[in-house]
């Protein structure tokens, strides 16, 4: 019998769904998928960073390559971080040169999806999903505005703010995404096709959005501001609600764009429930561990704090973090890969860049 999928939500987080799960059920259990537009959250105006993994399924499934593509493709090659340190830290996605994601327009992978033909989209205005929409299997990915904020737990973040400029022109040498520590904050760059993206990221609550703005401008040589909001970090454990719908994207977790892997908890989510479905099983633990996992990755980046002592950097290096087992595990297995810890620890000084894993190690023994 064909199953029916819906999936709650236009943003990345329910584009990626929709086309995960037409990839995991395709020649294997019949099934439509149908997509309820909703209105985006506004962490989805920055524009999105993918990894391999992720950019071999939005190509295969939409049958699109770096030339012939409609969401203003632009090369990946990894992470740049300018004063975090004393030297730069480049992170590749990986040793081989041959391994890169791209950058991409999330609005225009939505736009994508409804030219593909393999999904129904229909805009309807859906309060209750449960009972508004007759189907196996409900995914939320809504933008997490109206979520039950009771049933959530806060996640460890400095940053609650940012600050968007749209600079004009296309900077043929950027071809990574660039991370730069400033004395209030850190500011992310993003090449575009015609244009490149600044975002300023930011607590509000320790320094006044008018000061930023001016640091941002006057520290880029920028115009104007294109945009600016607040947003919020969250989680949660439990995934299913209800008897058949399924939180994913911003109705589940948020992180800070310092993260750019969310893709990785959209996979679980929906391999999960592709298990359950046809098997019976589900299993949260994986996850759980995925979200603590990098709740913990976010927190090293400030651990060492960066080349300005000012409050913001301060509060930074307080956030809690413990180099335990779960953390070598993280280094072990996350994509950033043992190579990128160590040069992260090289350029931060950890133990003078000095046998770096076996001094972690060493640490926990210690402890």
């Amino acid at each position: 019998m064909k199953k029916k999928v819906a999936v709650l939500g236009s943003g990345n987080s329910a584009c990626l769904t929709a086309l995960q799960f037409h990839s995991f059920l395709y020649n294997k259990i019949p099934a439509e998928i149908v997509i309820y537009p909703t209105e985006e959250n506004c962490l989805e105006s920055i524009r999105q960073s993918c990894d391999p993994i992720t950019l071999d399924l939005i190509s295969q499934s939409l049958d699109i390559n770096y030339y012939s593509n409609d969401l203003d493709f632009t090369l990946n090659s990894g992470f740049l971080y300018k004063n975090w340190s004393k030297n730069e830290i480049f992170n590749p996605y990986s040793i081989s040169m041959n391994t890169v994601g791209v950058h991409y327009s999330g609005k225009k992978l939505f736009d994508s999806l409804v030219k593909s033909k393999y999904f129904t989209i229909k805009d309807e205005t859906i309060k209750d999903p449960e009972k508004d929409i007759d189907c196996d299997v409900i995914f939320d990915c809504r933008n997490g505005y109206d979520r039950d904020k009771s049933k959530y737990k806060p996640v460890q973040s400095i940053v609650n703010s940012i600050l968007l400029c749209n600079k004009e022109g296309m900077d043929l040498t950027l071809n990574y995404t660039s991370f730069v520590a400033t004395p209030y904050g850190w500011v992310f760059i993003i090449p575009d096709v015609d244009s490149v993206q600044y975002g300023y990221v930011y607590n509000n609550t320790i320094t006044p959005k008018e000061d930023i703005i001016k640091d941002f401008l006057e520290r880029f040589n920028l115009s104007q501001i294109d945009d600016d909001f607040t947003f919020e970090s969250y989680k949660r454990d439990e995934i299913m609600v209800g008897d058949k719908t399924i939180l994913n994207g911003f109705m589940h977790t948020s992180f800070e764009p310092l993260d750019t892997r969310n893709f990785e908890i959209y996979e679980i989510v929906c391999r999960q429930i592709l298990d359950f479905l046809i098997n019976g099983n589900y299993n949260s633990k994986r996850l759980i561990d995925n979200i603590n996992a990098r709740e913990k990755f976010i927190a090293w980046h400030y651990q060492f704090g960066s080349e300005y002592d000012t409050d913001f950097w301060r509060m930074g290096k307080k956030l809690p973090f413990t180099i335990d087992d779960d953390w070598m595990d993280i280094i072990q297995h996350t994509q950033w890969g043992k190579h990128n810890f160590e040069k992260w620890a090289v350029g931060v000084g950890y133990n003078n860049g000095k046998d770096v894993i076996e001094t972690m190690r060493n640490e926990i023994n210690t402890n």
